[in-house]
């Protein structure tokens, strides 16, 4: 809550505004819950599988056309070790293949972006501009003060703070370390 009215939204809401993504809705990557975010689990509880990572792009609507994987820098480093069954690394750092087809610093399709506040077990992924952060001035306060000297009359005051909220709920996902 902020003082003089509004709330913060966080990019990882509280776990009564989650819900599982089902596999067997027929909406596919265009279900949503109005209010509520999508997650997938890893299907380990200390570590990313490369089965997982793979659908997560499968779990997103059609219209998220640059989809984004935000984690932290130990997440991020466990999604870049993981090999496929071919033992090949699956993120990549624009060797071979992966360079003529634009995919350089991308793990199964996801750019990634690497965010220090983010825990160590979960990750956001999808269209990440869908979370927005606002910068507000508000709380103006006039003041009645004469100049003194060559200074300038300070008679205006506000207060600064910003705000936060998902805009579609539809375009973003999230990724839980999870059985």
């Amino acid at each position: 809550v902020i003082e003089g009215g509004g709330r913060l939204e966080g990019i990882i809401p509280a776990v009564e505004n989650q819900y599982e993504y089902s596999t067997t809705n027929p909406r596919g990557g265009d279900q949503f819950i109005k209010g509520k975010l999508a997650f997938v689990k890893s299907g380990n509880a200390t570590s990313p599988t490369v089965n997982s990572v793979k659908f997560l792009t499968k779990t997103l609507p059609a219209s998220v056309t640059a989809p984004k994987i935000l984690c932290n820098a130990m997440f991020a480093t466990q999604l870049e070790l993981l090999k496929d069954e071919n033992n090949n690394y699956i993120f990549y750092n624009g060797n071979g293949a992966a360079l003529s087809q634009g995919s350089i610093g991308r793990i199964a399709g996801l750019e990634v972006v690497v965010d220090h506040r983010m825990p160590d077990n979960v990750a956001v992924y999808g269209d990440i501009k869908s979370f927005t952060i606002t910068d507000c001035l508000g709380g103006f306060e006039i003041f009645d003060r004469p100049a003194t000297g060559d200074s300038l009359i300070d008679n205006v005051m506000g207060n600064a703070y910003s705000t936060s909220k998902i805009t579609d709920y539809a375009k973003i996902r999230l990724y839980k370390l999870a059985v």
